[in-house]
C-alpha cells in the first residue's frame, strides 16, 4: 500500500474510532494478514489462505448445544 493509501486508511480509522465516545473498536491493519470476523486471512506465495482466528484473550470456553437445550427447558 502506498503512503497516500495508508494515510487515507489511518484517517478512516480515526473517524470510525472517534465517531461516538461510547463505541470502542479495535482496528488492525497489515499488508500480509488481517483478522476478519473469526477468520484470519493471509497472503502467502501470492495466494489467499485462511485460518480460524481467535483473540489472545479468548478462553476457548464453549457451551455444548445440549446445555443450551437444558436451560431453555428450565
Amino acid at each position: 500500500m502506498g503512503n497516500k493509501g495508508k494515510q487515507e486508511l489511518d484517517h478512516l480509522f480515526s473517524f470510525v474510532y472517534n465517531f461516538h465516545n461510547s463505541i470502542k473498536l479495535t482496528i488492525e491493519s497489515s499488508t500480509m494478514e488481517i483478522p476478519f470476523l473469526d477468520v484470519r486471512v493471509m497472503i502467502k506465495n501470492g495466494r489467499l489462505e485462511t485460518s480460524v482466528y481467535s483473540k489472545p484473550t479468548d478462553r476457548h470456553a464453549y457451551m455444548f448445544y445440549c446445555f443450551v437445550l437444558l436451560f431453555e427447558l428450565v
